[in-house]
């Protein structure tokens, strides 16, 4: 789990699983991308809101498909 903006560090605390605290969207993929292996799946998954990031969850969602070269 890559856990990301204001409430980060709480939802790391509650999780019972291995979780990496990142600042933004762009370091958590970052940050991931870095671990993947070939075949591997990178899946956004939000806990909650990010209004400390983006607007909406329509813009995080471009944003994540940026950062991970989706194709239409």
């Amino acid at each position: 789990m890559y856990a990301i903006g204001a409430t980060a560090q709480e939802i790391a605390s509650l999780a019972n699983s291995k979780v990496q605290l990142c600042t933004t969207l762009d370091c958590a993929v970052a940050t991931a991308q870095q671990s993947m292996k070939h075949g591997d799946i990178l899946l956004l998954s939000p806990g909650c809101a990010s209004w400390d990031q983006f607007e909406n969850y329509e813009q995080r969602g471009e944003r994540f498909c940026e950062l991970i070269g989706c194709t239409s």
